[in-house]
């Protein structure tokens, strides 16, 4: 039904972003439908799907606009951005062949077992993997730890090359999403959240969707974790934020 609804070829693979449209996530969702612009040039059948709230409109509308005119040079639909979806936005990891996050969805791709990449209001700060991990969670997976020396073209360049990699390399896809599942399930083990992330995962993850009741329960999750965020203080969640990074800084 979304592929239909937004014009997107079955045969497409989903490289998925979610985020709000304001002044720190705008620019890296125009390079992320650059680089899917790209990739469709190097003859991959891909579409950079990207799902969030509107929060400048007039960012939103260049966004828009530039979707438009990335799709009228393909001749087809090659980016998509949804913020129609956006109240139900985890349900559509599923369709994912490569995660682009920033916090929270970044988690959640891991948590998927999707090959995830972390990009920020800095650029490209790289895949999850052994290499790029360590700077990565330093920063709670915001992207700060991304070269800002780097030009424009440069970050460009590599973000496409690393994600024609990942979309040319089954074997390679695999490996980055199950090491950053692993990180998640042996790394990210806070006591407060890994019972409610554990069942909310659980639910969503292909090879767990067994029955219909599953499928219940996983809205009923994502409601139940909107609930405790939004009843969540700041310093509550500034406290569970510093549990995080103190358990990473002792795996290190």
């Amino acid at each position: 039904a979304f592929f239909k609804k937004y014009g997107i070829q079955d045969s497409a693979r989903i490289i998925l972003r979610v985020a709000r449209i304001g002044p720190h996530y705008y620019e890296s969702v125009l390079d992320g439908m650059r680089m899917a612009e790209s990739l469709h040039q190097r003859g991959l059948d891909v579409c950079f799907v990207h799902i969030g709230y509107a929060d400048v409109p007039s960012l939103a509308d260049e966004v828009y606009a530039f979707a438009k005119t990335v799709n009228d040079r393909a001749g087809k639909v090659i980016a998509v951005s949804a913020s129609d979806e956006s109240q139900v936005a985890l349900k559509y990891f599923a369709m994912a062949s490569v995660v682009v996050g920033t916090g929270r969805s970044a988690f959640e791709g891991m948590s998927l077992g999707k090959p995830t990449m972390i990009v920020g209001k800095l650029g490209f700060a790289g895949p999850v993997d052994p290499d790029h991990l360590p700077a990565q969670a330093q920063y709670n997976y915001s992207g700060r730890n991304a070269d800002g020396s780097q030009t424009k073209e440069a970050y460009q360049a590599e973000y496409d090359e690393t994600m024609y990699r990942v979309l040319s390399d089954p074997h390679y896809a695999a490996q980055l999403g199950q090491y950053a599942f692993d990180h998640v399930l042996n790394t990210l083990d806070v006591s407060i959240s890994v019972p409610i992330y554990e069942a909310r995962y659980r639910a969503y993850r292909t090879e767990w969707m067994s029955t219909p009741s599953e499928l219940r329960r996983a809205s009923m999750y994502s409601w139940i974790k909107r609930g405790l965020r939004n009843m969540m203080s700041k310093s509550f969640r500034a406290q569970v934020s510093s549990m995080i990074n103190l358990r990473q800084k002792k795996a290190a």
